[in-house]
């Protein structure tokens, strides 16, 4: 096991190595490019347009009928030709044609082998057009797109598997499983436990972790500061956010939360390798990052949220204290610019606790000089082809003046001609409307 290695100026972070430890090795500094997150926020330019990454959109409104109607969206996948939407609150995964049509659905609830009674998350095997649903008490169930069981991949509850908070991507075809802290389990205190990524085969049997740097000689810190709900305690414990994850052309590139650096998994080595890191102010020490109740001056920091690949740039959601950034970095120039909004800082009140629960909200949005009707906000990103928003009828009517956007000039005349056509004929009542641009 490699121990002390010296990390680089730029964050050359790499991680510990042994028989299930991957260790990130043979870069030099030549070949990672820094992005000047800092100094980039002062070129501020007043709107940073959409055309520049997706070449379409597609204007869809969903189907709405007694079997289709979504109360409540969580997740979108988008493939060549179905869309694919979770709801929340009735616990159904429902396929849509590109057209809006309701085809079927996926899954039903039960305690039957081929049922689910709650379902966590889904993924989308595009290749060989299955559908994982992640349940919370059952296991993995694999079905194909016209909603026929395949197989149970296992039986296994992901809980059992991680320490905290999980989800799960897939890449190639290969299970990506994802681990963040709290360390909700009692009685942990092996170090090799805190793994931030584990690569997984087809029944998510583990094959390789993967850890977070900046776990590195704080691991007995971690566990010390676990969530102790189950122990019959509670405290503010730590927390983190989900790392941040992008697959666009084929590449599996991620961002550890905490860690100002972009890594992209190298199939043959079967290593995470830094590819970008990202030049940003003084940052906070661990503990104030990672409070699940974060004091106020945590948003004083500079924090970047979750990044955007594209064909041409890499785009960055961006905040400090109350202000939301949307930056842009030029591949091949290194040339960067943001655009700057007003945010706001909410504030709940918990009555375990003297210190408000504090949240900002920071939406990626781009201009749509595509077809028009104001900025398209990317809700889901989608196997690293599409980016997807998601707007309720109410608010679509509500924000889009239509004689305003009759007379815009926009890139796409027949994607404007279709926003017009669902505002002529959307009600409330409806399903959202999903917009989905594909990407360069």
């Amino acid at each position: 096991m490699m121990k002390n290695i010296l990390y680089s100026l730029i964050a050359i972070l790499l991680l510990m190595s042994c028989k299930q430890r991957v260790a990130q090795t043979g870069l030099n500094n030549d070949s990672i490019k820094v992005i000047d997150i800092e100094n980039s926020l002062s070129e501020i330019v007043p709107s940073l347009p959409l055309s520049d990454a997706a070449s379409t959109v597609e204007i869809i409104p969903l189907e709405t009928n007694s079997n289709s109607f979504i109360a409540n969206m969580k997740d979108v996948a988008v493939t060549e030709h179905d869309i694919f939407v979770s709801d929340y609150k009735d616990q159904r995964l429902l396929r849509f044609s590109h057209e809006g049509k309701f085809l079927n659905r996926i899954g039903t609830i039960g305690q039957g082998p081929e049922e689910y009674i709650q379902m966590g998350q889904f993924l989308i095997d595009e290749e060989k057009k299955e559908v994982y649903i992640v349940t919370t008490l059952s296991g993995i169930n694999v079905y194909e797109f016209d909603g026929t069981f395949k197989r149970k991949a296992t039986k296994i509850i992901m809980d059992d598997m991680t320490l905290g908070d999980c989800s799960i991507s897939l890449y190639e075809s290969t299970p990506f499983i994802c681990n963040t802290l709290p360390v909700l389990k009692p009685n942990v205190n092996s170090v090799d436990s805190l793994w931030s990524f584990a690569l997984a085969d087809s029944c998510f049997n583990i094959k390789a972790r993967f850890y977070n740097p900046s776990f590195q000689g704080r691991e007995k810190e971690i566990i010390e500061h676990r969530a102790r709900a189950f122990e019959g305690e509670w405290a503010n414990y730590w927390k983190e956010q989900k790392p941040s994850i992008d697959f666009y052309d084929g590449k599996f590139t991620m961002k550890y939360f905490g860690v100002d650096t972009l890594y992209q998994f190298d199939v043959d080595k079967q290593v995470f390798l830094p590819k970008y890191s990202l030049a940003l102010d003084k940052r906070p020490d661990f503990e104030m990052s990672h409070l699940w109740i974060k004091e106020r001056k945590f948003f004083d920091y500079l924090w970047v949220y979750d990044f955007y690949d594209s064909k041409d740039y890499i785009y960055f959601s961006v905040a400090q204290s109350d202000k939301i950034y949307t930056l842009r970095y030029d591949k091949e120039t290194g040339k960067t610019e943001a655009t700057k909004k007003q945010g706001e800082i909410f504030e709940h009140q918990f009555p375990a606790f003297s210190t408000p629960f504090l949240r900002m909200d920071t939406p990626f949005s781009l201009k749509n000089d595509l077809c028009g009707g104001g900025d398209f906000t990317v809700d889901y990103k989608s196997l690293g082809k599409y980016w997807v928003s998601a707007v309720v009828p109410s608010d679509l009517l509500e924000k889009i003046d239509v004689e305003a956007l009759k007379k815009e000039s926009v890139k796409d005349e027949k994607a404007k001609q279709q926003l017009l056509h669902v505002l002529d004929n959307v009600t409330e009542e409806d399903n959202p409307v999903l917009v989905i641009a594909t990407l360069k």
